[in-house]
């Protein structure tokens, strides 16, 4: 007796059905369960550890096919009570139950044993399954360093030793191009870092000396500009000392114009007084003179009128004098007479 078997009978006895029903459901069960056991020992003794055990591997199926047909004939009997069961009072809902029970019993006895013989069935597959697992691992293992260039998608599990070879090699073969491109550009960034150190050091001498240039050229630039001011200064100086001189010149010459101008209004007062008086006695002499004046024109106005400038024009040149005064005043006078002269002129 198996353990499922013995399984089957404890419910039988805990699910309260009379003897009669429990037997009866024995007897229709009991068969299935005992074929199950022994092929349960058949598929146990079926040791499999080489794909080249075709006839283990052809057991191990018709055990499967044979606990199918058990498992499938025991269902059906199974179906067929309770179909019988379910037409019963309330009395027969147990015992269906019960026959429910027990066919999950026998589902589970025989998909396990099922599956058991399925493993040994495909040992051969499984087997495949499990190397090429093992070999994709291995594979996976060696490219891992060159992962990045293994194509999306590549089954190494399936793939032939030779392809695998010559994936490897490529994957290698490019890892290296990879690191010689690197190599040589961080070789040409080395020496294009030293060019330009030394392009850096080259501008720095040549600024230096620039520079150097450029201060001796300023501290010259400077001293002449120093050189410039003072001499700028010094002709500033000089300059306004010449200034000063001219504004005092300047100031003598207005003082001097102030006075001549003075004199010249004072002396033009003179005149205007004189020609005042001058005027009354030509007014009261004229009846006087009428008679000479008429004998006179037969001389020529003209020509009188010229002689009358001319003796104007001579008295600014007639007398010396050495006051200074007297100087100052005949120069006012020549300057008086020579716009009377010019005024006569006019009316020529």
């Amino acid at each position: 007796m198996n353990n499922n078997q013995s399984e089957l009978i404890v419910l039988l006895k805990e699910s309260g059905l009379s003897e009669p029903k429990q037997s009866n459901i024995a007897e229709a069960l009991s068969c299935f369960f005992t074929k199950a056991s022994e092929w349960g020992a058949t598929i146990d003794s079926i040791a499999i550890t080489s794909p080249d055990e075709v006839g283990k591997m052809k057991t191990a199926r018709e055990a499967r096919l044979a606990i199918s047909k058990y498992r499938l004939d025991g269902l059906r009997i199974v179906t067929e009570k309770r179909a019988v069961v379910k037409s019963r009072m309330a009395d027969d809902v147990l015992e269906d139950k019960l026959l429910l029970k027990a066919g999950q019993i026998l589902e589970i006895t025989c998909k396990h044993l099922e599956n058991k013989a399925a493993e040994k069935e495909n040992f051969a597959e499984v087997f495949e399954a499990n190397r090429k697992s093992e070999l994709k691992q291995v594979r996976e293992s060696e490219l891992i360093t060159y992962a990045e260039f293994v194509p999306l998608g590549t089954d190494l599990g399936n793939m032939s030793e030779e392809a695998y070879m010559q994936l490897f090699n490529n994957c290698k073969t490019l890892l290296q191009a990879r690191k010689d491109a690197e190599l040589k550009a961080e070789n040409d960034r080395v020496e294009l870092l030293r060019i330009e150190a030394e392009s850096r050091e080259k501008l720095r001498l040549e600024n230096e000396a620039l520079k150097a240039e450029n201060d001796a050229k300023d501290k010259a630039m400077k001293e002449q500009k120093e050189l410039a001011e003072l001499a700028q200064k010094a002709a500033e100086n000089e300059a306004r000392k010449e200034r000063e001189e001219l504004q005092a010149k300047a100031k003598i010459e207005a003082d001097k114009a102030a006075e001549v101008l003075r004199l010249e209004r004072k002396a033009s007062d003179i005149l205007k007084s004189e020609l005042q008086a001058k005027a009354k006695i030509e007014a009261d002499a004229k009846a006087d003179s009428e008679a000479a004046i008429e004998l006179d024109a037969s001389k020529g106005d003209a020509d009188k009128f010229q002689d009358f400038i001319n003796d104007l024009v001579n008295l600014q040149t007639k007398y010396t004098f050495k006051s200074q005064k007297f100087k100052d005043a005949y120069i006012l006078g020549g300057d008086l007479l020579n716009k009377t002269v010019n005024f006569l002129i006019s009316k020529q």
